[in-house]
């Protein structure tokens, strides 16, 4: 029935062979009684350890016995076959669960596709070039950095620290001068510009900014009207924001 067995029908009940109780010797039925009252004075186990249990063996062996069927002929081979039964249908959900990641996983990265693909089909916006004049690109001064992702550091009497993981550090000069760091270092970029005019550089890291928040509200209001879910609205747009190398905004 898909999540197991959840109601059992009359029509089932009359087609199920069960042992008629009645027929059993009273010596047998008080042994079996006896038997089972000793199974359930412990917590039951798993199937794979059950079927190790004395106390257990003892039950089942007594049971066969009131069918008519030689316990040390069939009481290995019914555990055997049990346990193998149990353990291909305990596989069966893994496998069943793993398809049903993937096809999961399939669905997200279409999603996050046709949505990127909506929001934005030409790529985002590069920092610095898209949001100064080029001119203040020219008129700057070239900072050695090392390729790698920045972060703000220390904020002292107005100086703001930018480091690295690996051990970078520079003394900027204002916040914005070491925002304005940290949002243009990219993979491959060994050498920096940075311009000297602060009243532009200041703004294009203002303009940058709104960008940035925009963005994220934008991608975070289109996930969340397609999945409904806000929690997976957000990781997708945090997804989309690493997947095109887009940073946080610096605090």
């Amino acid at each position: 029935m898909g999540d197991g067995l959840l109601a059992f029908y009359g029509p089932d009940i009359a087609d199920l062979q069960v042992p008629d109780a009645s027929k059993i010797k009273a010596d047998l039925k008080k042994r079996i009684l006896k038997a089972f009252d000793k199974v359930l004075t412990r917590p039951v186990q798993s199937i794979f350890e059950e079927v190790k249990m004395k106390d257990r063996q003892k039950f089942d062996c007594l049971v066969l016995e009131a069918i008519g069927l030689d316990a040390k002929r069939y009481l290995k081979l019914l555990y055997k076959n049990l346990c193998e039964l149990v353990r291909e249908r305990i596989e069966l959900g893994e496998t069943r669960k793993k398809v049903k990641k993937v096809k999961q996983n399939r669905d997200v990265e279409k999603l996050k596709e046709q949505v990127l693909e909506e929001i934005l089909p030409k790529g985002p916006r590069r920092f610095p070039e898209d949001f100064i004049d080029s001119k203040y690109l020219k008129d700057a001064f070239e900072l050695p950095v090392p390729g790698e992702p920045l972060k703000l550091g220390a904020h002292f009497m107005g100086t703001q620290e930018v480091i690295s993981d690996k051990g970078f550090r520079y003394q900027a000069q204002s916040v914005e001068e070491a925002k304005f760091i940290v949002y243009a270092v990219k993979a491959g970029i060994y050498l920096l510009k940075v311009p000297n005019n602060k009243s532009a550089l200041s703004q294009a890291v203002i303009e940058y900014e709104r960008y940035l928040r925009q963005l994220k509200d934008e991608f975070f209001e289109v996930f969340f009207q397609r999945t409904h879910d806000h929690k997976l609205a957000d990781m997708l747009t945090n997804q989309i924001f690493e997947d095109l190398g887009l940073p946080e905004v610096a605090a």
